[in-house]
């Protein structure tokens, strides 16, 4: 039993221990390569996921009465863990995301149209004139009638 022999001859007992040693390192090497595969198939399923979700925000985002939670059950997930997902491979809100769209959608209708101000932000889905003059000025640094004045 050549096993046997391997377990029971003490002159074997460094032969063993560096065998223990070497397997231990190849496990650790494995096993290491698995999590970092694994690691990076979720990353990349993630970021396919996130870009659903972007493209879906681009397609929906006229709509003045998106939620967190309209938006997470669109996707089949909690609001919370869709705000996070989106947050840690964006590296921004999902609604700054949103408004992000929204507002170059108002720029190129404040560039190519006469619509007033009013009609523009309902068309790109803001509420009321107020949100969308106040949330045009934090992305663009100027107001929506300025933007227009110097897109002129």
């Amino acid at each position: 039993d050549p096993l046997g022999s391997l377990t029971q001859d003490p002159r074997l007992e460094k032969a063993r221990a560096g065998m223990q040693e070497i397997l231990s390192t190849a496990c650790a090497w494995a096993a290491q390569r698995t999590d970092n595969h694994l690691s990076q198939l979720k990353s990349d399923a993630n970021r396919q996921f996130i870009a659903e979700v972007r493209d879906w925000l681009a397609a929906n985002s006229r709509d003045p009465s998106l939620n967190l939670a309209k938006i997470a059950g669109a996707h089949g997930l909690t609001p919370a863990y869709l705000s996070r997902l989106f947050r840690e491979n964006m590296e921004e809100g999902i609604f700054d995301h949103l408004n992000r769209i929204r507002i170059e959608q108002a720029k190129q209708f404040l560039r190519t149209t006469d619509s007033n101000l009013q009609d523009i932000g309902t068309e790109c889905g803001f509420t009321d004139i107020k949100t969308f003059i106040r949330t045009f000025k934090k992305f663009v640094g100027t107001t929506p009638g300025k933007f227009r004045e110097s897109a002129k």
